[in-house]
């Protein structure tokens, strides 16, 4: 049984919260005071339906979800005033602690079992009163459907349906038999026919053997016909058979003689060049002595080159020297001068105290 319905941003309901008693509860209020959007909201939870978010608030934002919430007694527990909570939002369903996800316009069954509600609980301002509009047969069914009598109407025509079916098989069935047993009286004579069919099924047999066996026996005759014919051939090629053998060896020969030849050559074309060497070689052997005196001549000129170079560097050494002496020579006349200056004969020394002379 529900106790309590909240309701946030839900069509004009920003936040409403009805408190229901046991029994039937009635809602009354003005036109457009939001009465049927609490029916909605209910078969919103209950049906989820409609989907999309038609029934949203415009006013409620971006932060705020649509909202419905029903708290419930569970008779599972002894305590009547055990409640359990159910969110809906966002098409996500939670009750006891726990999230269901629904999937199109369907309702997670352990939702479904929770809330338990039907068309019945609902009763809209302009619907028919209950039950007293309809007919007797769909009142009865109603109660059979309350008191789970509707399962046993169920098995009841279904049984009926098929004793029905089974009365039709067996009327046909027994027809068939009388017919069939119609056409035995018919068919007597075939018992004669069946013997005959037999001999001359095994007549047949015989005779189909015979034409395979036939058939294999021209099939050897053709192989041994074509077996001679390639005898035939192969005496023919065998018969030629010393003349190629002598063929091949001529011919091994002559591969052997183009062989040797090859080497020949190449060994002629090797003295020849061993003769154009020996030729330049003795020309190289006619230019020694020259070539040992202008190497001769090339050390020397090796040797003046290094000489010269040394002397070059000595050279430039003295001058170097010359150049210092210089310098050392006005740079000792220079502090002569300033030391004379400073010191000038007859003067103590302020080093050593003794008196400066010539």
């Amino acid at each position: 049984m529900i106790k309590t319905l909240l309701i946030k941003h839900f069509q004009s309901h920003e936040n409403t919260c009805l408190e229901f008693d046991k029994g039937v509860n009635i809602i009354v209020g003005s036109s457009d005071s939001g009465k049927t959007a609490i029916i909605r909201a209910l078969r919103w939870l209950k049906d989820n339906r409609p989907s999309g978010d038609a029934m949203r608030s415009n006013w409620c934002g971006k932060d705020n979800n649509t909202v419905v919430k029903i708290w419930a007694t569970d008779p599972r527990f002894e305590d009547e005033h055990t409640s359990r909570e159910i969110v809906k939002g966002e098409n996500i369903y939670h009750l006891h602690a726990q999230t269901f996800k629904a999937f199109g316009t369907s309702v997670p069954d352990e939702v479904s079992r929770f809330i338990n509600m039907s068309d019945i609980n609902i009763q809209m301002q302009l619907d028919s009163p209950f039950l007293l509009s309809e007919t007797p047969g769909a009142v009865a069914q109603h109660f059979n459907k309350v008191a789970k009598l509707d399962k046993i109407d169920t098995a009841t025509q279904n049984i009926n349906s098929w004793i029905r079916e089974l009365t039709s098989t067996i009327k046909y069935d027994e027809s068939q038999e009388t017919k069939l047993k119609e056409d035995v009286v018919k068919f007597k004579h075939l018992e004669k026919f069946e013997a005959e069919v037999e001999v001359l099924e095994e007549m047949d047999k015989r005779y189909v053997s015979s034409l395979q066996k036939q058939t294999k026996l021209e099939t050897l005759v053709l192989n041994i016909k074509d077996t001679n014919a390639d005898i035939s051939e192969v005496s023919k090629i065998l018969e030629l058979e010393k003349p190629l053998d002598n063929i091949f060896k001529l011919k091994d020969q002559k591969e052997d003689l183009e062989i040797d030849g090859g080497d020949l050559w190449n060994n002629i074309e090797d003295i020849q060049k061993l003769q154009t060497e020996i030729t330049e070689q003795e020309i190289i052997l006619e230019l020694e002595p020259y070539i040992n005196n202008l190497l001769t001549l090339h050390n020397k000129l090796k040797s003046q080159n290094t000489t010269k170079i040394s002397l070059f560097k000595l050279l430039n050494s003295i001058k170097y020297i010359n150049t210092t002496l210089e310098n050392a020579e006005g740079s000792y006349s220079s502090l002569k001068a300033k030391f004379e200056k400073a010191m000038p004969v007859g003067s103590t020394c302020i080093l050593c105290g003794q008196i400066i002379k010539r």
